[in-house]
């Protein structure tokens, strides 16, 4: 247990550094550049649905990562992991 919040921990401390980078880089584009406010939070809205869409790809292969794994621990119970896969994931 302890290390899971060692890790969760560590993870929130890199977010954290993370967004103040980010914040920093903003800050500095906003005052080298002679763009207006509205031009700025365009900029900064099409970089956000850019990081959003990356993210959740990336959440996307995580999850499907997750079932696989879980499919493959279902096999050794006799279970019929593909059709819970398939299942869980067409609509």
């Amino acid at each position: 247990m302890l290390h899971g919040s060692v890790f969760a921990f560590q993870q929130d401390k890199r977010r954290r550094n993370e967004f103040n980078r980010y914040l920093n880089i903003e800050i500095n584009e906003a005052s080298r550049s002679n763009l207006s406010a509205s031009q700025l939070a365009m900029n900064n809205l099409k970089k956000t649905q850019e990081r959003y869409d990356a993210l959740s790809q990336h959440l996307e292969t995580e999850f499907i990562q997750s079932l696989m794994f879980l499919a493959s621990r279902l096999t050794l119970i006799h279970l019929q992991p593909y059709t819970l896969i398939r299942t869980l994931v067409e609509p």
